[in-house]
């Protein structure tokens, strides 16, 4: 006689039928708690339902970049070093002080907006520089170089009496204090250096998106970005998994915000060439395929700096675009533009300080030597 006890349905305890019987109760379990998750999430999407209306493309914000709008995520990728930060920063400024307009240096009396990159910002916002590579020491010296190229400054160097060495612009411009009080105002500085900000990726929010999304609320940011990317985040950058969670989280908070996120991100090899193409980003596709806005800052190749016909503007000097390298052109394109025209790439002379100066033009391939040239 068998000394297996009988659970009272007839089989004997232990049997695989039984096993399989609560496996099939377990899934049965987990199927309506999935479903009763589908129907909130189906309820939250009937409560987002609006009638179609046409919208005026004239009033579309452009906020940093042309074609990013609030409510957007968006990512800046490129080789270390080729002025993505720089970029970032002038076209923060920019946004910042929208309203403000200054005299140019080189052509008195002419008014101008306060855009250094020369990429049409329509929009004054509020900007959240969140920086977790960058002294704020490094920081401020980037501003000041924004400074000089904006007014037209030279740097002036001083002794403090205690030996030390300071470095500042002459605040006699008439438009200066207009300027550095939005800059005050509108552009903030969050030095991140040391500390740890790691999104989990978890799909939705999350504590910490939850705890930035009610701190961008409070200050009423319109635009943040997080360079860079890596610094963010303790995830494997080449699953498409983890990083399809972390661009969905990123959305979450610019959903919840209504601000434009911008993630500033590398590249993969070595940043000229194929970085033309999204594929060019580093770690997974998934961070360029789910965000609305891409573009990318690459150095000029070594191809093109040969064999092509470079024209600067003409307050370059000559000395400076003589001692040129080919890592003294970048080239900012839009590789991925959701919403509008995809525009044309710009080029940029990387100037004193490292400021980018825009109003540089490539032309075509040349058959004879490369030169460059003052128009």
């Amino acid at each position: 006689m068998s000394d297996s006890k009988n659970d009272g349905s007839g089989r004997p305890a232990g049997s695989p039928l039984t096993g399989v019987s609560g496996m099939r109760k377990e899934s049965s379990v987990c199927q309506r708690a999935n479903y009763t998750e589908a129907r909130g999430i189906m309820g939250e999407a009937e409560s987002r339902f609006v009638g179609a209306e046409p919208g005026d493309e004239g009033t579309a914000d452009r906020l940093l970049f042309p074609g990013l709008e609030r409510g957007e995520v968006a990512v800046l990728f490129g080789p270390g070093a080729s002025g993505k930060s720089f970029f970032i920063l002038q076209a923060m400024a920019a946004t910042a002080t929208f309203r403000l307009s200054y005299i140019r240096h080189d052509a008195p009396g002419e008014p101008v907006w306060s855009d250094t990159l020369g990429l049409d910002v329509r929009t004054r916002a509020k900007c959240l520089y969140i920086s977790a590579e960058d002294r704020v020491q490094h920081i401020g010296r980037r501003f000041q170089a924004i400074e000089a190229r904006l007014f037209g400054w030279e740097a002036v160097t001083h002794r403090r009496p205690d030996g030390s060495l300071h470095t500042a612009m002459p605040p006699s411009h008439p438009w200066y204090p207009g300027y550095l009080k939005d800059i005050k105002e509108n552009l903030i500085v969050c030095p991140f250096r040391g500390l740890r900000l790691p999104f989990t990726g978890e799909n939705g929010g999350g504590a910490l998106a939850e705890a930035l999304s009610e701190m961008i609320g409070r200050h009423r940011f319109e635009a943040v970005v997080f360079d860079p990317l890596v610094k963010f985040h303790e995830l494997d950058e080449y699953s498409s998994l983890r990083m399809s969670n972390l661009m969905s989280q990123m959305e979450w908070i610019a959903d919840r915000t209504g601000a434009a996120i911008v993630l500033v991100h590398r590249t993969a090899g070595n940043g000229y060439g194929s970085g033309d193409s999204r594929r060019a980003a580093g770690g997974a596709s998934a961070i360029i395929d789910n965000v609305g806005f891409a573009a990318n800052l690459r150095w000029m190749s070594e191809d093109e700096f040969e064999n092509s016909e470079i024209s600067l503007p003409e307050d370059i000097p000559v000395a400076a675009s003589q001692e040129s390298t080919r890592k003294s052109y970048v080239c900012f394109n839009v590789v991925k533009q959701n919403h509008g025209r995809v525009p044309e790439p710009a080029w940029f002379f990387r100037g004193s300080g490292g400021v980018l100066v825009p109003g540089v033009r490539v032309a075509g391939r040349a058959a004879t030597r490369r030169g460059v040239r003052v128009l």
